[in-house]
């Protein structure tokens, strides 16, 4: 979905080669693609395995070093475990209350 992430990325933001994008894959063919799952997890990406080395190298930075923001989009019960390792959380409308 990399590919699909960063086109509506640029488009809204313009281009920005400091956004990394951590998402499942995409395989290409003529009339067609299919999503290429990022893990052997349930839900094919569990994506607070992919976000938790970030968080740990982020807590590695000097106090004086400006942190980085993390945020994730999510829209469904796969979202959840990410939605517990971010900063500002993005979730469709009508999926209840987070805490």
């Amino acid at each position: 979905m990399e590919p699909l992430i960063r086109a509506l990325l640029e488009k809204l933001l313009g281009p920005d080669e400091k956004i990394e994008i951590v998402a499942n894959g995409v395989r290409e063919w003529e009339g067609g693609w299919e999503i290429v799952f990022h893990d052997e997890s349930h839900f094919g990406h569990d994506k607070s395995r992919a976000i938790r080395p970030f968080s740990e190298a982020r807590e590695q930075l000097p106090e004086d070093v400006e942190r980085p923001v993390f945020f994730y989009c999510g829209d469904g019960l796969s979202d959840l475990s990410a939605a517990r390792e971010t900063d500002l959380l993005f979730a469709k409308a009508g999926h209840g209350e987070y805490a």
